[in-house]
């Protein structure tokens, strides 16, 4: 990470950047990874806080936001949120409940959802028990499969296959594919081939089972 913020160096506040487009989109692919990984120490940054029990106020406050913008963000946060180790529980008492929360917020792998329409991301999500939230301003998730032109997954966090807890929040990045002027063409086919083949699988398992 030291060698990205160094590249990105020039392009920063009182830099000097080169006059060169594919040092540009260089610099654009190190602003990617930065993001991601600042959104991933945000994420745990603020399930940290609220362990600790520190309020929605704070947490706003340290990110410059509202606590509303805060609270609708990452509260669902709270349901995975454990007591901060303290004295040792009684026994007989904490046990079950403990016990309980662990198969209520079973651990599941998150999908593979890049290039797929918004319906089928949320399809998907809910069947592995997870939910869906547009990061896109501009783009809500569509349930309704005859959309003609329907929302496509560009881009997903957490990143597939990282293991976290059912009904935690899984944020899809959302472009609408309709070839229309004034509308940006999107970086996968609105027709994404991978839902034909998941709802084939999905088929195959059925009937073999």
């Amino acid at each position: 990470m030291s060698k990205v913020w160094k590249r990105l160096g020039p392009w920063l506040p009182g830099g000097a950047p080169t006059n060169d487009g594919d040092a540009a989109l260089r610099a654009l692919a190190d602003v990617a990874d930065v993001r991601r990984s600042l959104e991933r120490a945000e994420l745990l940054a603020v399930r940290m806080a609220r362990r600790h029990e520190r309020s929605w106020t704070e947490i706003a406050t340290m990110l410059a936001i509202t606590r509303q913008s805060a609270w609708e963000r990452w509260r669902d946060l709270d349901d995975d949120v454990e007591t901060p180790a303290a004295e040792p529980a009684k026994v007989g008492t904490a046990v079950p409940e403990v016990g309980g929360r662990a198969r209520r917020h079973r651990m599941v792998a998150v999908p593979d959802l890049v290039g797929l329409t918004s319906a089928d991301a949320v399809g998907i999500l809910t069947r592995t028990g997870l939910q869906a939230v547009s990061a896109t301003p501009d783009h809500e998730l569509l349930e309704d499969y005859d959309d003609l032109r329907p929302t496509v997954v560009v881009r997903q966090y957490p990143d597939p296959g990282t293991r976290i807890q059912t009904t935690s929040t899984v944020r899809l990045w959302l472009e609408r594919g309709d070839g229309e002027a004034d509308v940006r063409e999107p970086r996968r086919p609105t027709t994404p081939p991978r839902a034909f083949q998941i709802e084939r699988d999905q088929r195959a398992e059925e009937a073999v089972g």
